[in-house]
């Protein structure tokens, strides 16, 4: 029972500490793709960071089973995972909230009037259902605050780090078994 005790006191430190970092990759992950439309090379740095996440997911759970001095499930490296990817949304999403209510408050209604003039450069589209509905959202205040677009950014990057963290849980406790680290 003890063991037990230690395992996840031990999972849970590593996961906050792992969680930082994670929250950090997040955060240029987030900022990046802000300014993608920007610059091609910030565009680029996003989608590799973003494709980068799974793997970084892995090393995260890969080391502590190395470090672990007790068998590691496939349970507790999908906690591990599912907690590095709260704890660095948490911090994505501080991140993410200051840079659109203060640095970049128009971000989100310049991104949806954006895709609308997109839009309406392609002659089917032009009084498509979806373009007026887009603009009346505009020119009605309906899109998400910055508040409501950071909770929904969380959500579902917990959702999918949980979802990754799983795939990526049972990879690790696969190559351990193989290289016979004690999993």
């Amino acid at each position: 029972m003890k063991k037990d005790n230690n395992i996840q006191n031990n999972l849970y430190k590593h996961s906050a500490e792992a969680g930082l970092g994670f929250g950090v990759l997040l955060s240029v992950v987030s900022l990046s793709f802000i300014y993608s439309s920007e610059s091609a090379i910030l565009s680029l740095i996003a989608i590799l960071l973003l494709m980068a996440l799974p793997g970084v997911l892995y090393a995260l759970q890969h080391r502590f089973v190395t470090r672990s001095s007790a068998p590691a499930e496939i349970s507790s490296l999908w906690m591990l995972g599912l907690m590095i990817s709260l704890f660095g949304s948490l911090i994505c999403g501080v991140v993410t909230y200051v840079w659109l209510q203060y640095v970049e408050p128009t971000f989100i209604s310049d991104q949806a009037q954006a895709a609308v003039d997109a839009y309406k450069t392609i002659p089917e589209m032009q009084g498509s259902e979806l373009v007026t509905t887009m603009q009346r959202a505009i020119d009605e205040g309906l899109l998400p605050s910055a508040i409501e677009f950071v909770i929904n950014m969380i959500l579902l990057t917990t959702f999918l780090g949980s979802i990754v963290s799983l795939i990526t849980a049972c990879i690790a406790r696969a190559v351990c078994k193989k290289n016979r680290v004690t999993p």
